[in-house]
C-alpha cells in the first residue's frame, strides 16, 4: 500500500509546476529579445513562465514599450447635461445659504424686538388668546347678528 501511495503522490508532485524567481537581470535579457524579434507566446514556452508574466514584464523593461492612453468616449449632450446640473446645484446651494441667512436675521430681530417691547413677538400655537382678543371677537360676532 505504501508504494501505491508514494507513486500517486510522485506523480502528482511531478505534474505540479515548480514555483520559479527570475532576476531583474534575467527578465530584462527576456525582454531584450522579444524586442529582438522573439514572439512572447515563444518566450513565455522557451523559459516555461505564463504569457502574462512576459507582458507584464516587457511593460515594465522595454524601452520601445509605451503606455497608451485611455481614452474616455462620451457623448456631448452627456457631459453638457452633467455641466448643467452642476451648476444648478450650485445655485440652489447659493439660494440656500441666503435663505438661511435671512431666516438667522428675521430671527434676530424679532428677538431683539420683543426684548426692546418687553413682548413675546414669536407665534405659540398652543396658547389661548388673550383677554382683549376674546372681547373683540365677542363684539364682532354680536354686529353680524
Amino acid at each position: 500500500m505504501k508504494n501505491g501511495q508514494s507513486d500517486t503522490t510522485k506523480k502528482a508532485f511531478v505534474n505540479r509546476r515548480e514555483r520559479r524567481y527570475f532576476s531583474e537581470s534575467v527578465r530584462r535579457l527576456i525582454v531584450e529579445e522579444i524586442e529582438n524579434g522573439l514572439s512572447k507566446s515563444e518566450a513565455a514556452r522557451r523559459y516555461q513562465v505564463s504569457e502574462a508574466s512576459i507582458f507584464k514584464w516587457v511593460a515594465k523593461y522595454s524601452k520601445h514599450y509605451e503606455k497608451r492612453l485611455k481614452t474616455v468616449v462620451e457623448h456631448e449632450s452627456d457631459s453638457m447635461r452633467l455641466k448643467q446640473v452642476e451648476a444648478e446645484l450650485k445655485s440652489v446651494y447659493e439660494r440656500l445659504g441666503r435663505e438661511r441667512a435671512k431666516s438667522m436675521f428675521f430671527e434676530e430681530l424679532i428677538d431683539t424686538a420683543g426684548d426692546a417691547l418687553g413682548l413675546d413677538l414669536k407665534k405659540s400655537f398652543g396658547t389661548l388668546p388673550s383677554n382683549d382678543c376674546a372681547k373683540s371677537m365677542d363684539k364682532s360676532k354680536t354686529k353680524t347678528k
